[in-house]
């Protein structure tokens, strides 16, 4: 993970966090010996797995129905591979973003806070967490979370 990639991953941390999204982070990126990494390995550790993974989540409304499913129902969840500007995801990185979305999940690289706060719009995430009015998108793009004026 590159300096950039590491401050646009630091940015979405701090945002679905905000957002309360059931989401993780595999940090694939770290260095180590070549013996922890065989036992990282044998426990299951992929290469290439996105560095965002948003678990598909529902969340109870209002009764007019106005924000009870946050993903397409036929979505299981949303992963983001982030790049820094000119840089291109891993044929490893492609296969599981490939795979992903053979499986069901919205997938999508990401060079920047303001394209991963697009991708939540457009996944209808990007939305207060207690309330589930909508959030204003411009304010999102840079790093603050206000609710949508009506």
């Amino acid at each position: 993970m590159t300096r950039v990639e590491y401050a646009i991953q630091v940015e979405v941390a701090a945002l679905l966090d905000a957002l309360r999204l059931p989401w993780l982070h595999v940090p694939n990126e770290r260095h180590c010996s070549p013996a922890l990494g065989a036992r990282l390995k044998r426990q299951g550790v992929k290469a290439g797995i996105p560095d965002v993974l948003i678990c598909r989540a529902h969340r109870v409304g209002p009764a007019d129905g106005s924000h009870n499913i946050v993903l397409p129902p036929n979505r299981h969840g949303l992963a983001i591979e982030l790049k820094a500007p000119g840089n291109y995801p891993t044929p490893e990185q492609r296969a599981w973003l490939e795979r992903l979305e053979a499986e069901g999940w919205t997938t999508a690289v990401c060079r920047s806070l303001s394209q991963v706060v697009d991708v939540l719009h457009d996944c209808d995430l990007l939305r207060h967490p207690e309330s589930g009015k909508p959030l204003d998108i411009d304010n999102a793009r840079h790093g603050f979370i206000t609710e949508a004026r009506s």
